[in-house]
């Protein structure tokens, strides 16, 4: 019960640091990710007058960070292959990858708006690597 308590919260705090990332990048959350927003669109922030998607990048590697409690810095680093063999070998559960995927294609996004079309890349390849490691459906 403890530990589906503290899952629960992981994924509470990613998905609004999600939802955050997403005003700060200018965009509403109801159109890039209705499968996180509840029916009344509660909590929802407006967006941002002034666009920001690479603060918002930033902001999602830290919560992302946070969830597997390691590094981000370090990790994010990584290839895609060794990037998702070190969080499966870590044992993040498998109940939190659809929503660390999320994040991570979510950054990706804000990466490419943010002009840094490399590190998009291999965002989207750490977020494909994780979803075959883990057998979860990613986006790309």
């Amino acid at each position: 019960m403890i530990e589906q308590d503290y899952l629960m919260r992981l994924i509470a705090q990613l998905i609004r640091a999600i939802l955050h990332a997403l005003a700060l990048a200018g965009r509403r959350a109801e159109d890039v990710a209705e499968d996180l927003v509840s029916a009344d669109g509660e909590g929802l922030e407006p967006p941002a007058a002034n666009p920001d998607p690479l603060g918002a990048a930033d902001l999602l590697e830290v919560a992302f960070g946070e969830c597997i409690d390691m590094d981000a810095s370090t990790i994010f680093l990584l290839a895609p292959e060794s990037f998702a063999g070190v969080l499966h070998i870590s044992g993040v559960d498998a109940q939190l990858v659809p929503h660390l995927v999320r994040c991570l294609e979510l950054e990706a996004d804000f990466l490419d708006q943010g002009g840094m079309a490399a590190k998009a890349t291999l965002r989207r390849g750490q977020a494909d690597a994780l979803a075959l490691v883990y057998g979860v459906e990613a986006r790309n």
